[in-house]
Formats: structure tokens, C-alpha cells, sequence
């Protein structure tokens, strides 16, 4: 990274760089990334090896809880990193819980919480070093981006450690109460950046940055949901069903990544608090539902093989289909805002509709034509969808002003 001007309201801005040029994510955070497509992997397979209702509601879970830990790390390491040899040792130091987490996905549902949960809590310990060594770096500063870091390190700790009572606490019980537990403790953490509104409004932010990694994660969840059915391809006697079963899974995780990647950046980290949390929790259900349609992949040539006329299990259908449904709605609904009720939106949202329609109705069609369908209407929303705009015209501020004036 490159030295700060020494103004002492922008020493605390580690996202800008030299001579005005825009943050990139370094090898660091990439190398981190790959810890959590590990985690993210594991949730899929989990799902494939299980599709029943309770698999389905479990990767859901942990789906959610992974992608919150990344969130988190990627919007401390936007905030304070430096570049230091400290901060890299810290977020190394955090990478080894991520990689429990990783680890217990791959095991037996139920087997593996105790080891997830402590894993799960030490993890969100990173950010909050993070956070701590700068605020220590920047001691003796109090412009508003000082203020507000230390503002977000307080909120962040405090919630942190509500949150980690619930988890810890979850694991002297079993069943509902366990789960009802769990579920209070995440409701905590994904409350936080709403307490923290004024201090995240005033914060340093690259939105270039924010914007690259998000696009980065959803390609690496793409990339998991290319590996899921090419693996189980492998294993599996390859008949002319699964043959077209494969090609068609393929040019359906290509339309998704067209669909995704229409413009090179997103106009979302230089609006208002409300349109960052939009764009940020509506990668949520976006980045679950591609790696659910991995799964439905893998376990559509699954059945393509073992008879090219079966269809698929209802599981199956809503990992597939239904996801792709999902993916669709979500980047209607994150679009809207900013376009308006356009071809943009008007598009995804009319194929979303007629996935949720072609869905249910899976269940009475051979598994190919069902991928078949599902890919050309992917395809044909991405036709009726203006061409790719370049992002020339796009409006992200490398380094927000305070966004909205309000209370704490």
C-alpha cells in the first residue's frame, strides 16, 4: 500500500491510495477469499449429499453464517487496512478459525457444532482487532473518521460478545432451544449495522473497492457452483441425458455470471446508507441461491444418468429452478433503485416469474428439458436486456462524506 497524505482526517482512510487512484483488492484479501469459498464449497456438497428439507434449511444457515463472516472481514479490511506487517498477521490469525468453519461444514450435520461454533465466534474476533489496532494507530486523532471507527469498533465488540453468549450458550442444549439460541445470537449481529447507522454513514469507504469485492465473491460462488456438477459428472456414467444435462447446467452458470457482470460496477457504496445495506444484504439470497443452483446441478446429472427421463425431486427443483428464480428476483430488486422500472429490471423480474411458475411443475418434466427451459429463459432475459454498459457514467465515490446527518 501506498503512504496517506498527512492530513489528520484522511490518516485513517487506508482505502485511498496514491495520486487519486481507486483501492483494489490486494493478494491478501484474495488469499482470503479463497478460505471462505473452502466454507462456502462445503455448504454445497453438504446440500447434495443431503437434499432433503431439513439439508436445505441447514445450508441456508450455514450459507448465511459464512457469507456474514466474510462481509464483516471485507468491510474491515476496507476501513483500516493498512497494509502493515501487523494487520496481515491479524488477518492471517483470523483465517485459521474461518478455516474451523470450513472444516466442520464437512462433517455430519450435528456433528460438527461444536466445533463451527467456537470456530464461528473466534472468527468474528478478526474484525474486531482490526478495528482495535487502528484506533491505536490513530490515537490522538479525533477528526470524524477517527470518531466513527471508534465508534464502530465499540458497537461491533459489544454486539460481538452479546452474540457470542447466545452461541457458546447454544451448545449446553440440544434441538429447538439450541437452534432458537443460534438464531438470537445471528438476529444480533445482523442488528448491528443498523445501531451502528451514523458511525458506518461517516466511516471511510472505497466504493470501487466494495464494489470489486462483492463482484469477486460472487464469482468465486460461481466458480463452486461450475465445480459441483463437473465433479459429480465424474463420477457418474456419462449418457447422452447427462451429457445434455451438463452442457445445459454450464450455459446456465454463464448466463448467470452475463446477468451479474452486466455493468463493472455498481452505483450502490455512493448513495445512501439504505441503498449500502440494500446492495450489501441483497447479496445475501443473490450469492445462497447460486450456490444452491450448483448443487441442483450436480444432483440434476445425478438423475440424468441414472435415467434420462426421470424428473427431478421436488429438493432438486427448488436448488435449481427455484434458485435461479431467486437469483433473478434478487437482481431485479437491487437494480430497481437505481434504474427504475426499466428493461433492467422489467427483464430478470419477468424470468424470475416464470421460474417460480416452471418450479412445481419440474416434478412432471424429464430433469434435461427442465435444465433446458431454465437456461432459455435465462438466455432470453439477458437478450431483452439492454446492451452492457461500460462503467463511464457510474457514480462511485472513492471516499464518502458523511451520508445522512443522523443520530446514533
Amino acid at each position: 500500500m501506498t503512504n496517506h497524505p498527512a492530513n489528520s482526517d484522511q490518516t485513517s482512510r487506508p482505502a485511498e491510495s496514491q495520486a487519486g487512484r481507486l483501492r483494489r483488492a490486494t493478494p491478501l484479501e484474495l488469499f482470503a477469499d479463497l478460505v471462505f469459498a473452502a466454507a462456502v464449497g462445503q455448504a454445497a456438497t453438504r446440500l447434495t449429499e443431503h437434499p432433503t428439507p431439513t439439508g436445505l434449511r441447514i445450508f441456508a444457515l450455514e450459507f448465511a453464517l459464512v457469507w456474514w463472516l466474510w462481509v464483516v472481514q471485507a468491510f474491515a479490511a476496507d476501513r483500516v487496512d493498512d497494509d502493515s506487517t501487523a494487520h496481515r498477521l491479524l488477518v492471517m490469525a483470523s483465517l485459521l478459525p474461518a478455516a474451523g468453519v470450513a472444516t466442520a461444514l464437512a462433517r455430519t450435520p450435528g456433528d460438527g457444532d461444536f466445533l463451527f461454533v467456537i470456530s464461528y465466534v473466534l472468527a468474528r474476533l478478526g474484525p474486531a482487532a482490526l478495528y482495535a489496532l487502528a484506533a491505536r494507530a490513530e490515537h490522538g486523532h479525533r477528526g470524524a473518521h477517527q470518531t466513527a471507527l471508534h465508534r464502530i469498533l465499540w458497537i461491533y465488540t459489544t454486539g460481538t460478545a452479546v452474540a457470542a453468549c447466545g452461541w457458546l450458550s447454544g451448545l449446553a442444549f440440544s434441538g429447538a432451544t439450541r437452534y432458537s439460541l443460534w438464531a438470537a445470537a445471528f438476529s444480533i449481529e445482523l442488528a448491528l449495522p443498523f445501531l451502528n447507522r451514523s458511525a458506518i454513514s461517516r466511516a471511510p469507504r472505497s466504493g470501487a473497492h466494495l464494489a470489486e469485492r462483492y463482484g469477486l465473491f460472487t464469482l468465486i460462488v460461481l466458480g463452486e457452483s461450475i465445480i459441483g456438477p463437473i465433479s459429480q459428472a465424474a463420477h457418474v456414467a456419462l449418457s447422452a441425458a447427462a451429457m445434455c444435462a451438463l452442457a445445459a447446467s454450464l450455459v446456465l452458470s454463464g448466463c448467470l455470471w452475463w446477468t451479474y457482470y452486466r455493468v463493472e460496477e455498481h452505483p450502490a457504496f455512493g448513495g445512501r446508507f439504505w441503498h449500502l445495506e440494500l446492495f450489501s444484504l441483497g447479496h445475501l439470497p443473490l450469492s445462497m441461491a447460486i450456490s444452491a443452483i450448483g448443487s441442483g446441478s450436480a444432483l440434476l446429472i445425478a438423475t440424468a444418468a441414472r435415467d434420462g427421463a426421470a424428473s427431478l425431486t421436488p429438493i432438486a427443483a427448488a436448488c435449481l429452478t427455484g434458485a435461479t428464480a431467486v437469483f433473478f428476483a434478487v437482481v431485479a430488486a437491487l437494480r430497481l433503485p437505481f434504474t427504475g422500472l426499466r428493461r433492467e429490471v422489467s427483464a430478470p423480474l419477468i424470468a424470475a416469474l416464470l421460474l417460480a411458475i416452471l418450479t412445481p411443475l419440474s416434478a412432471h418434466v424429464p430433469a434435461v428439458i427442465t435444465v433446458a427451459i431454465t437456461s432459455a429463459i435465462a438466455a432470453a432475459s439477458i437478450a431483452f436486456t439492454p446492451p452492457r454498459e461500460r462503467a463511464h457514467g457510474t457514480v462511485i465515490q472513492q471516499h464518502q462524506p458523511p451520508i445522512e446527518s443522523t443520530g446514533s
